[in-house]
């Protein structure tokens, strides 16, 4: 049986240090934004929080152009 071990396809993440150091905000900061409900989208994946890549970027870009976030 052979099988495709390629990912291709699947949207990539990153952990909220890399976030935190993109934004230049405090880790904290994602943290509490996560907790109101604002900011870009998270997931979890087991016990660490991700971010899509394309979720943040479409955000910032959405939050720039309205003056909020």
């Amino acid at each position: 049986m052979k099988t495709d071990a390629s990912i291709e396809g699947l949207a990539s993440l990153v952990g909220i240090e890399e976030l935190a150091e993109y934004l230049d905000v405090p880790i904290k900061t994602l943290y509490k934004w996560r907790q109101e409900g604002t900011g870009p989208a998270s997931v979890r994946v087991g016990r660490h929080v991700r971010y899509f890549v394309s979720d943040f970027q479409c955000s910032t870009a959405a939050s720039s152009a309205s003056g909020a976030w």
